[in-house]
């Protein structure tokens, strides 16, 4: 189905009285000698959405039409942002609790770690939020940035955006203060105590691996993560190298499958 969207220009208009003698004749000269002067420099336009929208495509082209015209750059700048009026975790709750059923939560799809870390959320704040799952985080993304749907539960890699106030960041779901944003708090000392989500990366290999295969595998990827320059990248992207031996991923497995089985259950996931 194709739609047809009206674009609709605006112009600045005066409206003028009659006036006798020089000083209305020059006030006039004087701004059509500034009229005629602008633009001389570069010209900003402010798309509210994320780009790649229509609002932007539609931009986009105008603008650069505009800049043959005047023979100068226009630079676009996509300014979307959450609508949410929460600053802080707590004011996040109260508005969840105050909009009952109308909070939506995005996340890249049933059962990833953002959608649980949400579930828990709920589970322990008494709150509720309608799940949107998408296909991936960057879709998902898409719409975070221009308020199409109102919280996410991102990686380190959303630092960036969070920093452009392109998205507000609230809170961290560690323990702990994560170092790459230590004025975030942790969404239990921002009041939802008992909270806490890390997300994590493992090895694994067929259960049939040899010993020694394991072994070598474990010892040489725990000496890859420790490069300066491998661990400089991943920690300025939010993510704590730790290095551990296959005992303790096992451990770390097992307390996981325990803790979630019960968001899950409590959830309805899967049903």
């Amino acid at each position: 189905m194709l739609t047809r969207r009206r674009l609709l220009a605006t112009c600045a208009t005066s409206a003028f009285g009659l006036s006798v003698g020089d000083g209305a004749a020059h006030a006039q000269t004087q701004a059509h000698a500034q009229s005629q002067a602008w633009p001389n420099r570069v010209v900003r336009f402010i798309v509210p959405f994320a780009a790649g929208g229509p609002t932007d495509f539609v931009c986009r082209i105008v603008a650069e039409q505009l800049s043959r015209i005047w023979n100068q750059q226009v630079v676009i700048e996509n300014r979307g942002g959450n609508s949410l009026p929460a600053t802080s975790v707590q004011e996040f709750v109260a508005f969840a609790k105050a909009n009952r059923g109308k909070v939506t939560l995005a996340s890249p799809g049933t059962g990833s770690t953002p959608h649980l870390a949400g579930e828990l959320l709920k589970r322990l704040a008494g709150i509720e939020m309608t799940h949107v799952p998408y296909r991936g985080a960057s879709p998902a993304l898409n719409d975070l940035i221009p308020g199409r749907v109102h919280a996410y539960f991102g990686s380190g890699a959303l630092l960036g955006n969070m920093r452009s106030g392109q998205v507000r960041g609230l809170a961290a779901t560690g323990a702990k203060r994560d170092p790459a944003a230590p004025e975030l708090p942790t969404i239990a000392e921002a009041g939802i105590p008992g909270y806490e989500v890390s997300s994590w990366h493992g090895l694994f290999v067929p259960a049939k691996t040899p010993p020694q295969v394991i072994k070598k595998m474990n010892a040489d990827t725990t000496a890859a993560l420790a490069d300066p320059v491998i661990k400089a990248g991943l920690e300025q992207a939010g993510y704590m190298v730790v290095g551990s031996s296959p005992e303790d991923l096992a451990v770390l497995l097992r307390s996981e499958i325990d803790k979630w089985s019960i968001v899950i259950r409590d959830a309805g996931i899967g049903e």
